[in-house]
């Protein structure tokens, strides 16, 4: 009974290079920053560990096709965490034992990684009462007698702290249970601890690894670079359906990921490399161009402008963005190699439509 809190510190590094994007890659990337950070760990294994690539799919979560930014790992999380020395552990529970469990772990300095419906959580405009989607919240402590968990998520005015109501919870857990299919007896929740003494993994080394996985990748980037082209080719079908919008609001936050990622590669390795104006300049010129692509979109619509208007101007947008991701991974991966002056068979003129 009563309240109880645990120290969390929030990872809000992004706001110095791109502070109208705070979230890194998604929800659960986000909630391992803010873990590593409160146990004292490098965060910065979590950050070089996440890999994104520019893909065409054919079917959402609505049904529809679009394209994306999707997210990856090099190296399998658990194997990250445990080399950090992070245990975790996700426990088959009652839904109506949820709060008592919660309170539990995090009386045992647990942080408690929270599974929910957006359809019933009320910062979040856009989901709210219309909406269904899946979600992870961090939860790092409570208070009875106001009925409530303590939270940190991203909601409509950035990453923050607020509070979630018993009863909010309530509800979250009825959408996992009616819309996703959760049995009454499910793992709702993932909880994470210390678990022994770990020395901290040091910037050199991390980013060594990183060098060396993205060296590895050069096959996916060529596919990645490509699927932008492709979705130029269908851009007038693809813009026409309702979940475009959404696409292009999460393409956005996760360009700016990748373009954290890389600058503070850049920051930590190259800051004196000749080249690292001229990349820092590529890749925030194609986050411009990304933004640019999502608010000319959202403007036209509102509009009425044509269809045949808008996919022209979208469509010189993408060559644009495809001209100057070409340019950065040019750079990037000759720098990543070692500043070898050999061509890259991904960047060939051939794949220039």
């Amino acid at each position: 009974m009563g309240e109880y809190i645990n120290d969390i510190a929030i990872y809000d590094e992004m706001k110095k290079w791109y502070c109208n994007d705070d979230l890194y890659c998604n929800c659960y990337f986000m909630s391992l920053l803010n873990i590593t950070r409160t146990f004292g760990k490098n965060e910065n294994e979590i950050i070089l560990n996440a890999d994104l690539t520019y893909d065409l799919f054919e079917k959402n979560d609505s049904g529809y096709p679009g394209f994306r930014l999707k997210v990856d790992t090099f190296d399998e999380i658990q194997e990250v965490l445990k080399r950090m020395g992070i245990g975790y552990t996700s426990d088959k529970i009652e839904v109506t034992d949820v709060i008592h469990n919660v309170e539990k772990y995090l009386k045992q300095g647990n942080l408690i990684l929270l599974s929910i419906d957006l359809y019933y959580q009320k910062n979040k405009v856009y989901y709210y009462q219309t909406k269904h989607g899946e979600h992870s919240v961090l939860v790092y402590g409570y208070n009875d007698e106001k009925q409530c968990l303590y939270i940190v998520d991203n909601i409509n005015k950035g990453y923050q702290k607020y509070a979630i109501s018993y009863e909010e919870v309530g509800d979250y857990m009825k959408g996992l249970c009616d819309y996703y299919g959760y049995d009454k007896c499910s793992y709702y929740y993932t909880r994470f601890y210390k678990e022994g003494e770990k020395k901290k993994q040091s910037d050199t080394v991390i980013t060594d690894k990183f060098l060396a996985n993205i060296n590895k990748n050069k096959a996916a980037y060529k596919m990645s670079l490509q699927s932008i082209l492709e979705f130029r080719m269908r851009l007038s079908e693809i813009c026409t359906y309702p979940s475009f919008e959404e696409n292009l609001l999460t393409l956005k936050y996760r360009k700016a990921s990748i373009c954290f990622r890389n600058r503070l590669v850049l920051e930590l390795r190259f800051r004196n490399s000749e080249n690292y104006e001229t990349l820092i300049n590529n890749q925030d010129e194609v986050y411009r161009l990304w933004t640019q692509f999502r608010t000319y979109y959202i403007y036209a619509k509102r509009k009425n402008t044509p269809e045949e208007t808008i996919c022209m101007v979208l469509s010189d947008i993408l060559l644009k963005i495809h001209q100057k991701e070409t340019c950065f991974y040019d750079d990037f991966l000759r720098l990543a190699e070692g500043e070898k002056k050999v061509p890259i068979d991904f960047l060939e003129k051939e794949f220039i439509l």
